[in-house]
């Protein structure tokens, strides 16, 4: 069959060879079906690419120039065949895109072909719009938000853990624990603190500055887009008064020293608890440190030869990646010694399961049974700072002995000596004061 000549009408554009005399392009006409057309070879260029007629223009593999309504039309298309169907991609038009950017989109395609990617549906894909992010309630925000705090914050103190829980998830969420974080306003903070601020001033502020932490994390993940609302300056302080007027500090109630010498005489008398617990609390107040310290203590921390008391890092309340060590005193070993003659597991044993130590709780219970309530035994750390600067104590080996830091960043760095041997007769003098030995 022999295909006749396509009529002059469909011919837009003149024959333009290229300057090597090689086909650079080539044309396809725009012409009804029933006609197999091939254009002459023409060399698309920014010069004429807005002049050229209606028709198919190759620039490279796949990619095409198509004018079609008169010229009124033009764009750059990606020919392709994926899954056996033939497709066009329209990169662009031409007023707006140059060639050689359609050349590095067409580059692409073809990358996304041979990595089996249809370039079409691709497109569409990231043209979708995005799905829509799941709105939090304050609630369900506060508990996927917690533990991360409370790993972020390394704490370590069970006590500090639990806060965190009975504010936010008990006391927080009874107010706002349904509504969508996003639309808690600071009036609704105010609800939750109001009741706390001046009845119960140290727990409304520790609520404000968790509730602070919450938002703050809602805020980076883009949960929450207003300010702050538990903020404090510029924000709260506008509705609260000042914690410091409205609340005076109370310290942990110590004893004179007076008062110690008489409470020490009083638990070697065996007035009230238990053994293990009377002699805990004796240890502790001849040693000036706290409950978890001495409580938990065993006897593979103890050197009698050096006279030392190691305590693990475990149980520093600084942090410090080595044992804190602890000059013994007479008075301090023949405690120790009384308590659990046999110098092995904990050093003071519990009267029920002699490998466990006695709870951290007890010693508190018997001063306070035997005061009535009106000394802690953290209290006795106090009374050992006053005495130790009405006796002229120097100020860096008595805040040693109570496992203080001393000084700024600076000072710390550079002073690293625990000073031992300068705390021991300090240590000493002070067992002698509280609890003569007899003569």
């Amino acid at each position: 069959m022999v295909v006749p000549p396509l009529p002059s009408r469909y011919l837009h554009t003149a024959y333009t060879p290229s300057a090597c005399g090689t086909t650079v392009g080539q044309r396809v006409c725009s012409a009804p079906r029933g006609f197999n057309f091939v254009g002459h070879a023409m060399n698309i260029t920014a010069k004429n690419i807005l002049a050229v007629g209606d028709g198919r223009y190759k620039i490279a593999p796949n990619l095409y120039l198509v004018v079609r309504r008169n010229g009124l039309s033009r764009a750059f298309v990606f020919r392709y065949t994926f899954d056996g169907k033939r497709k066009d991609l329209s990169l662009g038009d031409p007023t707006f895109i140059k060639i050689q950017m359609a050349k590095d989109e067409a580059l692409k395609c073809h990358t996304l072909l041979t990595q089996g990617i249809d370039p079409k549906a691709f497109r569409e894909e990231k043209k979708a719009p995005a799905k829509t992010k799941h709105e939090p309630t304050f609630k369900e925000y506060a508990e996927r938000i917690i533990p991360i705090i409370i790993e972020v914050k390394q704490y370590k103190n069970k006590h500090s853990i639990n806060e965190w829980r009975r504010c936010i998830l008990g006391l927080a969420v009874q107010h706002i624990g349904d509504m969508p974080i996003k639309e808690v306003e600071t009036s609704h903070i105010l609800s939750i603190l109001n009741p706390l601020w001046k009845n119960q001033t140290p727990s409304g502020v520790k609520m404000r500055g968790y509730l602070e932490t919450v938002f703050a994390y809602a805020k980076r993940e883009g949960f929450y887009n207003k300010e702050n609302p538990a903020t404090w300056r510029g924000n709260l302080d506008a509705w609260l008064p000042s914690p410091q007027r409205i609340y005076t500090t109370r310290h942990c109630p110590a004893a004179t020293l007076d008062e110690t010498i008489d409470i020490v005489s009083r638990l070697l008398a065996g007035e009230v608890g238990e053994p293990p617990s009377r002699l805990a609390a004796l240890f502790g107040i001849l040693t000036a440190t706290r409950r978890k310290e001495f409580t938990l203590a065993f006897w593979d921390e103890i050197n009698l030869e050096e006279r030392i008391w190691y305590i693990p890092p475990a149980r520093r309340k600084d942090r410090k990646p080595f044992p804190h060590r602890v000059p013994l005193s007479d008075q301090a070993i023949e405690v120790l010694l009384a308590a659990n003659p046999s110098q092995k597991g904990p050093l003071f044993p519990s009267p029920y399961w002699t490998h466990r130590p006695i709870r951290i709780d007890n010693p508190y219970h018997t001063v306070s049974r035997l005061t009535d309530g009106k000394v802690t035994m953290h209290g006795f750390r106090s009374t050992f700072r006053d005495w130790a600067a009405r006796n002229g104590v120097d100020r860096v080996v008595a805040e040693k002995c109570l496992m203080h830091a001393t000084g700024n960043a600076v000072e710390q760095t550079y002073q690293r000596d625990d000073l031992c041997e300068l705390r021991r007769p300090v240590m000493q003098s002070w067992a002698d004061t509280i609890m003569p030995k007899k003569k």
